[in-house]
């Protein structure tokens, strides 16, 4: 197998690099809108003020999407064991690494780009992830949107780090190394050293933007080169398929290293590494022909322009209008009457050579007319084009309506822009899949670079807290495991669905103890009740079913939606028993039933057994 040469590098790079670069000049006006900075232009921005239309536009849609993920892994071997080890490692591991902050950057990220990508990474005998930024990462132009992976090549820029630094990892080639300084001692190298590179420029443009005025300001003292890392597939006629090679390549000059992937990463059972990348991508607006697909920004980025140029009218038509303009005769100026010599002040009185003239005759008030009320109504209309574009309506972000409009017509149109805002979700949960197996493999293939992890954990039945040390040979078995994603606002109605439809069920197949059990069964899982808990009280419940005079069938009681149990008095006893359906005999003293007396009896426990037939 022959690895891909410099050459073959260089021009991936600049495949890629142009293939991407369209989407610069879009990516830096949708940041600089999002972070309300404007260009002004002596035509349609002449004020320096934005109408942060991206801004809450993006806030609003990420209120419905911030749920983190929720990531399980099952043992595939059913080692219960293993699993629980596994999947405090990965609890453990997402708080060390922020994945619940770093989720909500990667979904802004495709919120106002279009594409945001994860990559997995195992450092200093931890696993580790970070978002990386979309020009950072150069893909094959013919790439599936839909699966990374497909992609021939892909390469992560923008890693520099001081020349010096190189002679010090062991990994890097010796002589690629010495061939670096060599020519960085030399005047060629020097001038290469302070040129710019395009790419470099346009990337910092962002910050340059923000007002980081020394952003392209060299690091007096150090010689800072760009170390890339490029991941080409290469056609290895040993295994007959292709295989993926990891190359290092300082300034597009000297390969520091060239290894396949697997090698690098780890073997696992199925030579996982030999054709997938450590990296995970998901875009909201995914289609077949363009890797760079639009973002909601896009959508837009033109219409936040268009508010902006008539808001920047309205406010210096305003200006004019307070502190007017006037035509005067030019005559004057022989006499010395300069009006731009008067500063503006309050209670001012400035000379006028009027002469036997009337002033009327010498001045003329220009009339400006007032265009903020036609303003306005356009501005609405344009800001009723970006609600129905990007689904962040009124109702969303918490806005009255002004006109009349019934509950029902409010819930309907808050369902339908919530409904628009889930098919988002389709892309994210797909690429955290994405990245839960990617993830299982890593910790497959390098077990042997992850240090022992020490978890605290309290106690089933005390509040004491127990300590335990975990490595990876507490949870390795012999086929492995699989990743199910999860989010906590779709679980909760999934689960409520869930417990609705049994409900319904036990009101048809009444005595059937499979359905109770499972009816239970979930009622305690969405208690957040621990396994054996819940072990402990289904035994219980069987235990007491045998008995003849608990062995009554009870009705069905009616679920309530997790909504209304939500805004319910938690006060109001009694209204929550009424909606719950309870019997009477369920009922406890205190919430709505009337304390018993001395010599009065507890009625009976017991329901009246059910006759088929009758209601």
């Amino acid at each position: 197998m022959k690895f891909p040469d410099i050459h073959q590098l260089r021009e991936n790079a600049w495949s890629a690099y142009w293939y991407r670069r369209r989407r610069h000049t879009e990516w830096t006006d949708n940041y600089t809108l999002y972070r309300d900075k404007v260009q002004l232009n002596r035509l349609t921005q002449r004020q320096s003020v934005n109408i942060p239309l991206i801004k809450y536009s993006i806030k609003t849609l990420l209120k419905d999407i911030d749920d983190a993920p929720m990531l399980y892994f099952t043992n595939l071997d059913n080692d219960e064991q293993a699993e629980v080890f596994y999947n405090e490692y990965w609890h453990q591991s997402s708080i060390i690494t922020r994945t619940i902050l770093k989720d909500i950057v990667d979904k802004r990220q495709v919120l106002l780009f279009g594409r945001s990508f994860k990559h997995l990474n195992l450092m200093n005998g931890r696993f580790y992830w970070e978002v990386k930024d979309p020009q950072d990462i150069a893909v094959d132009r013919y790439t599936d949107p839909a699966d990374l992976d497909t992609a021939r090549f892909l390469i992560i820029q923008h890693n520099y780090v001081p020349l010096s630094s190189l002679a010090i990892n062991p990994r890097w080639d010796k002589r690629a190394v010495a061939k670096l300084q060599a020519y960085y001692s030399s005047e060629e190298g020097l001038k290469h050293a302070s040129d710019n590179m395009l790419d470099y420029i346009e990337k910092q443009a962002r910050l340059l933007s923000m007002g980081v005025v020394d952003q392209m300001n060299p690091i007096l003292g150090e010689t800072y080169i760009e170390l890339v890392e490029h991941l080409t597939k290469v056609y290895d006629s040993s295994l007959g398929k292709d295989r993926i090679i990891y190359s290092v390549v300082a300034d597009d000059r000297e390969a520091l290293l060239q290894y396949p992937l697997d090698g690098i990463i780890g073997e696992t059972r199925d030579d996982y590494w030999q054709d997938h990348y450590p990296l995970s991508t998901w875009a909201d607006e995914t289609e077949r022909t363009d890797f760079w697909s639009d973002s909601v920004a896009d959508t837009l980025r033109t219409l936040n322009k268009i508010m902006n140029a008539w808001f920047s009218q309205m406010v210096e038509n305003r200006t004019l209008r307070n502190f007017g303009m006037n035509f005067f005769n030019s005559s004057l100026t022989d006499d010395g009457f300069r009006p731009q010599t008067y500063a503006p002040e309050p209670f001012a009185w400035f000379p006028i050579p009027a002469g036997e003239k009337a002033l009327g005759d010498q001045f003329m008030h220009v009339d400006i007319p007032d265009i903020g009320r036609e303003t306005m109504n356009e501005m609405e209309f344009i800001k009723s084009i970006a609600e129905q574009a990007s689904a962040a309506t009124t109702f969303q972000q918490g806005v009255q309506e002004q006109s009349a409009i019934t509950l029902g017509e409010v819930k309907l149109l808050l369902a339908n822009a919530q409904e628009r805002v889930k098919a988002m979700s389709v892309y994210y949960t797909e690429s955290w899949k994405d990245f839960g197996e990617k993830y299982v493999k890593l910790i497959e293939a390098a077990p042997h670079l992850i240090d022992p992890l020490m978890i605290h954990k309290k106690g089933r039945l005390t509040k004491k807290m127990y300590s335990r040390e975990i490595t990876p040979k507490d949870w390795i078995t012999k086929t492995g495991f699989t990743c199910e994603v999860k989010v906590k606002s779709e679980k909760i109605e999934e689960d409520m669905n869930s417990l609705q439809w049994l409900n319904a069920a036990r009101s048809i197949m009444i005595n059937n103890p499979i359905v109770d059990e499972e009816y239970k069964l979930k009622i305690m899982e969405n208690a957040n009740m621990s396994a054996e808990k819940i072990v402990e009280a289904l035994k219980y419940d069987k235990q007491m079913l045998q008995t003849p005079q608990l062995a009554q069938t009870k009705p069905p009681t009616e679920v309530m939606n997790y909504k209304d149990v939500n805004a319910a008095n938690p006060q109001s006893g009694d209204a929550m028993l009424k909606q719950a359906n309870l019997p009477p005999s369920q009922q406890q003293p205190g919430n709505g039933q009337q304390q018993l007396g001395p010599g009065q009896q507890q009625p009976g426990n017991q329901l009246p057994p059910v006759i088929p037939g009758q209601q």
